[in-house]
């Protein structure tokens, strides 16, 4: 259900702080997208997290997904990976069958599919679950 519902996020131009498919999102606005489309009351306060600058506070990030979120040892499709770049944990991506992942990504530009490759899980420090999701 996670990941059919990111899919359709797929080709959303990436903008920081950007919370709306098909017109502009970044990472969290992902995340937080997928959860308002599958109706996860949880996220009425993350819905609007927008306390963060475009290379985000590490800790604070851990603590937002620590508060809404189910920390996972195993993540499966659908379960949100965090990352750390350049030593600051900053990104967030969903996993989806077949090893690969959606995130919106300034680099891409988009909201872009690709590959779990090795260089790719050398930036995950942590995995997430929604709660309230089957």
């Amino acid at each position: 259900m996670v990941c059919v519902q990111a899919l359709t996020w797929n080709g959303t131009k990436f903008r920081h702080q950007g919370r709306t498919k098909g017109v502009s999102t970044d990472c969290a606005g992902l995340v937080i997208g997928v959860a308002r489309e599958l109706g996860l009351d949880t996220f009425v306060e993350f819905k609007d997290y927008r306390d963060y600058q475009r290379i985000p506070d590490g800790d604070k990030m851990i603590h937002v997904l620590n508060k809404f979120m189910e920390k996972v040892r195993n993540p499966e499709p659908g379960d949100v990976l965090h990352m750390r770049f350049f030593g600051n944990p900053q990104h967030l991506a969903i996993l989806l069958e077949g090893n690969n992942i959606i995130h919106a990504n300034s680099n891409f530009g988009k909201v872009a599919v690709h590959r779990l490759d090795s260089e790719w899980k050398s930036y995950v420090i942590g995995s997430y679950r929604y709660r309230g999701v089957d």
